[in-house]
């Protein structure tokens, strides 16, 4: 049934309605994820806590989701319960790259994901300084980024806490 909805919707409207449909839905969801990271008392918390928090909602989906904190903050998920659609579609993969950036006030590299034929979609979770400009980045986004290209989010910057870092150098308050 879903897979014959997205087509349906590309049908009517093409990929632009897809990605207006699933934009519309990563937003809802973001509100949702950050009504919960607010009652859990997670919403302003160090980005590693607010990340396991995150891994434990997708693990509540299907997602069967972890967190590893070697060689950096990685969000791997090892199941993909649209996985059918997500081959129909990259909107549906993009759409959680960037629900997951949004929700987590971060930089966020995808690395691998299933849909490509990877084992598990690995996202790089790297906090961000406030006021930077780009919320989530692709592979792709992140090179043209350092070459000098733009990439500019309409999601504020969180403020930042004592335990974040900034590559190497402790950032405080």
């Amino acid at each position: 049934m879903a897979g014959t909805l997205l087509e349906a919707i590309r049908a009517v409207g093409g990929d632009e309605l897809v990605a207006r449909v699933f934009g519309a839905a990563e937003r809802s969801e973001a509100a949702a994820i950050g009504t919960r990271l607010d009652a859990s008392g997670l919403h302003e918390a160090p980005l590693v806590a607010r990340v396991h928090c995150l891994a434990d909602i997708f693990d509540e989906r299907g997602y069967a989701a972890d967190v590893v904190e070697e060689r950096g903050l990685r969000l791997i998920v090892h199941a993909c319960p649209l996985l059918d659609l997500s081959r129909r579609s990259l909107v549906i993969c993009d759409s959680e790259l960037r629900l997951v950036g949004l929700v987590l006030g971060a930089l966020v590299e995808r690395e691998s994901n299933i849909a490509g034929g990877a084992r598990a979609c690995v996202y790089r979770i790297r906090a961000r300084e406030p006021g930077y400009p780009a919320a989530v980045w692709t592979s792709g986004q992140m090179r043209a980024e350092r070459a000098g290209g733009t990439a500019v989010s309409t999601e504020p910057a969180r403020q930042w806490t004592a335990t974040q870092w900034v590559g190497e150098r402790r950032k405080t308050k």
